[in-house]
């Protein structure tokens, strides 16, 4: 079995090493890493890929989606977008990009391989419609101007027949009505099929929107999320505070306590505070 040709964009040279490590363990065959998006075009442009792991934030001009953009326009290559919780702000304008997957930071290996392979099965799918509506097309163009040329023939022996004194041989009129049926249903089916490929990119279209607002929802959810831990951990530090506060007057009045049962004792009376039991 062929392993899957990944690109990595990276602009974090650790990050980059160690998604590489994880593609690699996971089964896919790295090609290379780029750090900038002119980069990754240009690599794409020379070597054989099968899917692009994008970084939506990169070194240069050209952020991610932008790059994501030219490679799904030019090469019709499947981009899976790397992003992370405070990026909430890019989702809207990183579905123009028309990617086929997000993974958000940290991910474990389990995302990571699920988000591939979705996106490589999606992206096989589209090709593979595309195809088959684009050879339809092509079978039906070759038929149908087959079928016109035949029709043409038959009216030119018809009328060689008529100026012979002839009989005609041929019901172009019959033969014409059968051919404009058929290019009718053809048409039809046209129609039909291009009416599939467009629900289908319909279809693919409301997932990466729903896959969208999930990641948005779980940024909100992030931070408040880190709100709260924030909030906590500063009503600790507060309660530490207050602990070693009191726990510093009642060591005070202690020593107090046993200062006034010692000048007590000095004076012959009995000491007015009791003392703890050991």
């Amino acid at each position: 079995m062929n392993k899957a040709r990944i690109l990595i964009v990276e602009d974090e040279a650790i990050v980059a090493a160690d998604i590489a490590i994880r593609l690699d363990q996971l089964g896919y065959k790295v090609v290379g890493t780029a750090s900038r998006g002119d980069e990754a075009l240009s690599m794409a442009e020379h070597v054989r890929l099968d899917l692009v792991l994008m970084d939506i934030h990169l070194q240069g001009e050209m952020d991610g989606i932008e790059a994501a953009r030219e490679l799904r326009s030019r090469l019709r290559l499947p981009v899976v977008f790397l992003t992370a919780y405070g990026e909430g702000s890019m989702f809207q304008r990183a579905k123009e990009a028309d990617p086929l997957g997000y993974i958000l930071k940290p991910f474990e290996d389990r995302e990571l391989r699920i988000v591939i392979e979705m996106a490589l099965y999606k992206h096989q799918t589209e090709e593979e419609m595309k195809q088959k509506y684009a050879e339809i097309d092509r079978f039906n163009q070759v038929t149908v101007g087959r079928e016109l040329r035949m029709l043409e023939l038959k009216h030119e022996v018809n009328e060689l027949l008529k100026t012979a004194g002839k009989t005609c041989k041929y019901k172009t009129g019959d033969d014409l009505t059968a051919s404009q049926d058929k290019l009718q249903a053809r048409n039809t089916d046209n129609e039909r099929l291009a009416s599939l490929v467009e629900q289908r990119t319909h279809d693919l279209q409301a997932s990466q929107s729903a896959m969208l607002n999930m990641l948005e929802d779980l940024h909100k959810e992030n931070e408040a999320r880190q709100q709260t831990e924030l909030a906590l951990e500063q009503q600790l530090d507060e309660l530490r505070r207050w602990q070693n506060a009191t726990l510093g007057r009642e060591g005070r009045i202690a020593e107090l306590k046993q200062e006034v049962n010692a000048l007590a004792v000095r004076l012959s009376l009995a000491p007015p505070y009791a003392t703890p039991e050991s």
